[in-house]
């Protein structure tokens, strides 16, 4: 099982992270049923 944050960039960027919090979490909510297979 893939981990979702693998598809970000880079987390190690705070800012990077904070501008991308709405998609972040719609990513999540997409990504869970899929990973809950």
């Amino acid at each position: 099982m893939t981990s979702r944050y693998a598809l970000l960039p880079d987390l190690t960027n705070d800012n990077y992270f904070t501008n991308l919090n709405d998609q972040f979490q719609d990513l999540g909510n997409l990504l869970w049923p899929i990973e809950s297979l």
